[in-house]
């Protein structure tokens, strides 16, 4: 079994962001992808899942990042000087071996995401 974990921060004050949806699709060539999970943070924003990662399938899988609905509700939109939300961030990666963590943290903010890889 594969596992993949994620540490999600808010760069707004710098919390922890638990309560996160985070999904994880394998895309494959059909018009629907297979959803592999749908899960949340726990209050320290961090997720750690298990998985069956079929390495005899090559494919490409989305994860998907969820932002919570009062995420703007006290940021001044005018002071960012956007007139936009966003809903959430997704990614496209490739695991290539089956019995590893894949941990992937997250840095969000109103502005955007930052990621990386960590081993």
């Amino acid at each position: 079994m594969a596992t993949f974990s994620t540490h999600i921060l808010n760069s707004v004050n710098g919390t922890h962001f638990s309560d996160i949806d985070v999904k994880l699709f394998r895309c494959i060539k059909t018009d629907k992808n297979e959803l592999i999970f749908h899960k949340k943070t726990d209050i320290g924003g961090r997720l750690k899942v298990s998985f069956d990662l079929n390495t005899k399938i090559v494919s490409e899988y989305e994860v998907q990042v969820f932002l919570p609905n009062d995420f703007y509700k006290n940021t001044k939109l005018e002071d960012m000087k956007k007139n936009i939300n966003i809903s959430y961030f997704s990614m496209r990666v490739s695991f290539n071996e089956p019995d590893i963590t894949y941990h992937i943290p997250l840095i969000i903010s109103p502005y955007g995401m930052s990621c990386w890889i960590s081993r």
